[in-house]
């Protein structure tokens, strides 16, 4: 396969997997985020890497926002909401730390391809991201790229709601780069 065909494929997948996300739970999501008084994220992998990205947007619009393991995140309590996310909805790892966040009395938001009810009993809500069946790219990058996309629609959505201009988001900003 070609390049061009490969992005053509990437594109296609990516559009199918971010239209079918249901709107309900999207609304959900974004609501709970506005109601929480902190937002701490959580994952493995490059589900992590996309994960570390919403949170520095989050910060970006003036939300207080912390990643799930570095030296500088402080104790998640009540008021507090998780957002984990893990495609198969079985990482270790991931779901160690929510089933800690909810014996904190943390909110716990999970972004999965795979619900279960196990899942569902762990956690407040879940957005689920349809993959494409079967994706032609390779592993869970389908999954990874939509929930960046996801992320950043989210955080397009709650720029709006909270009517903050660009200028607010260029001074919430890292200046040591």
């Amino acid at each position: 396969m070609d390049f061009e065909k490969s992005r053509k494929t990437a594109l296609r997948e990516l559009n199918e997997s971010l239209d079918n996300i249901s709107q309900k739970e999207s609304g959900e999501f974004l609501d709970r985020l506005l109601e929480s008084r902190r937002v701490f994220v959580a994952g493995a992998g490059r589900s992590r890497l996309m994960l570390q990205s919403f949170a520095m947007r989050l910060r970006h619009l003036g939300m207080e926002s912390y990643v799930v393991g570095e030296t500088v995140t402080p104790p998640i309590g009540k008021g507090d909401l998780l957002v984990a996310a893990s495609g198969s909805g079985k990482t270790a790892s991931v779901i160690n730390t929510v089933k800690l966040a909810g014996r904190h009395k943390a909110g716990v938001g999970f972004i999965t391809a795979v619900t279960s009810p196990s899942l569902d009993k762990m956690v407040d809500l879940i957005v689920t991201i349809p993959g494409v069946s079967p994706s032609r790219q390779l592993m869970a990058s389908l999954f990874e790229q939509t929930l960046l996309l996801f992320c950043d629609s989210v955080c397009l959505a709650l720029k709006d709601r909270l009517n903050i201009p660009e200028s607010q988001l260029r001074k919430n900003h890292a200046n040591l780069e």
